[in-house]
């Protein structure tokens, strides 16, 4: 066909129908020749009775009835032939004919069938595109975040290192602190052995005043002149008696100065490492509006954790996650270990809404089980407190500050615009405990300062 468009006829097709062409075409020629074939006969039959009339009638031989009868049926039976050939030819074109209707139909079907096939084969062309440039998305958005993760990961590994170099530190000073009260602690050894030395020859010189005394009696009886030497003498040793007993008070006095002030570096040294009774409740808000903010929860949670064994090794914590569409009971009570770092691992974002009249009142019964220990609660969240029933929650909030448990919190925000002004806060629920509330960049240094104010507290200094 003439049209670009129009896919090409399959070469089954094209050869069927050069066949078809071919037979028509071959019929057609047999016909025309066959009709040529049954014209010649009946003319020339004339011509050749006309010649036998002629020889008869120039030789006078007789012509009989029969012999005219036979020849006049004989074209008479050729022409039926020629009929009967030319009604099976015009059968055998019919034929033909309907089997070329059926193929020019055959043919139409298949160009049909592949204008289908060409729009398909463009569909499924464009499909493999666009799934190529999702793939492609996918690829580097999973790249992306490997990459987030191995800063993340390197991050936690140099802070741990950090720690780490921190403690090696604090255990030299530590053990420093202690060589320098053995080597003060065995000064004031010699010094008292001193002392006892000392002692010793006060004795020994009151031993000899003594018997310098009893001598001057002697001599005063004797001569008064000897005895004023003596007294003079005894004057003189006093007086040196006096000054070393002076000198030696005075050491005396010094080492135990530098004695205490090495025992109140020593305390205060133990102080600052020496584990302690401590209970520390952690609030996380997983609910949907914090989704946004997730990454940044999740660090702020494993930064306290790391904080909290650092100021205090022996302190119980238990993690109360809320905002979830189920509510997980909370975590037990229990000295940091990995499996506390791990807890918010498997959390993406809850999908409802958080809850802290529910996580407060959570951190309140383990407080009532715990009255013995320092006692602290700490919010981590987006900044949003919605609650059902505001009452409650501030009655709770007035139940911690009567306890002196201090609600502080970490808001990371998610920046939203539906907030409304009657909506309670993180904010609200710390200063109603008298807590303290702080953000991204401030919450490490914030956590330094409550911890080692709740140290200090503990040991009353």
């Amino acid at each position: 066909m003439a049209n670009d468009d129009t896919p090409e006829m399959p070469a089954a097709a094209s050869s069927n129908m050069a066949m078809s062409m071919s037979t028509v075409s071959t019929t057609s020629k047999k016909l025309s020749s066959l009709t040529i074939d049954s014209a010649t006969p009946t003319q020339d039959a004339p011509k050749e009775s006309d010649v036998q009339s002629q020889s008869g009638h120039s030789k006078d031989i007789p012509v009989t009835t029969s012999a005219a009868n036979a020849r006049r049926d004989k074209p008479s039976n050729r022409e039926r032939a020629l009929n009967i050939q030319r009604i099976e030819l015009a059968e055998k074109l019919g034929n033909e004919r309907k089997q070329r209707t059926d193929l020019e139909a055959r043919i139409a079907s298949l160009q049909e069938e592949i204008a289908s096939l060409t729009l398909t084969n463009t569909s499924l062309a464009a499909d493999r595109v666009r799934l190529h440039a999702e793939l492609d998305s996918a690829v580097r958005q999973l790249e992306s975040v490997a990459a987030k993760e191995a800063q993340t990961d390197q991050a936690t590994r140099k802070r741990i290192s950090d720690l780490e170099t921190k403690l090696d530190e604090m255990t030299k000073s530590f053990e420093q602190a202690s060589l320098n009260h053995g080597i003060v602690q065995k000064d004031y050894d010699k010094i008292v052995e001193m002392c006892g030395q000392q002692t010793d020859r006060a004795n020994q010189l009151d031993k000899e005043v003594e018997h310098r005394t009893n001598q001057m009696q002697q001599l005063r009886e004797t001569n008064q002149e000897e005895l004023k030497a003596v007294d003079d003498e005894i004057m003189n040793l006093e007086d040196k008696l006096k000054v070393a007993e002076e000198k030696l008070h005075a050491q005396t006095e010094n080492t135990k100065a530098e004695s205490r002030e090495l025992q109140e570096s020593l305390d205060k040294l133990q102080r600052s490492i020496m584990p302690f009774a401590q209970t520390i409740v952690i609030c996380v808000d997983v609910s949907g509006s914090a989704g946004s903010v997730i990454d940044d929860i999740k660090q702020a949670y494993r930064d306290t954790l790391h904080k909290i064994n650092l100021y205090n090794c022996d302190a119980k914590v238990a993690v109360v996650l809320h905002g979830s569409r189920s509510k997980p009971d909370p975590s037990p009570l229990e000295p940091i270990t990995d499996s506390k770092f791990h807890i918010m691992d498997s959390v993406s974002e809850g999908g409802g809404t958080e809850d802290y009249t529910y996580c407060l009142k959570q951190g309140m019964t383990i407080f009532n089980r715990n009255l013995r220990s320092k006692r602290l609660l700490l919010l981590i969240g987006d900044g949003d407190a919605m609650c059902s029933n505001r009452t409650l929650l501030f009655e709770i909030c007035r139940q911690l500050k009567s306890a002196k448990i201090l609600a502080h919190s970490i808001a990371l925000p998610n920046n939203s615009p539906f907030a409304s002004l009657d909506d309670t806060t993180m904010k609200d629920i710390s200063e109603a405990t008298g807590g303290r509330v702080e953000y991204k960049y401030t919450y490490m240094s914030f956590l330094d300062e409550i911890l080692r104010h709740e140290r200090a507290q503990h040991f009353g200094s």
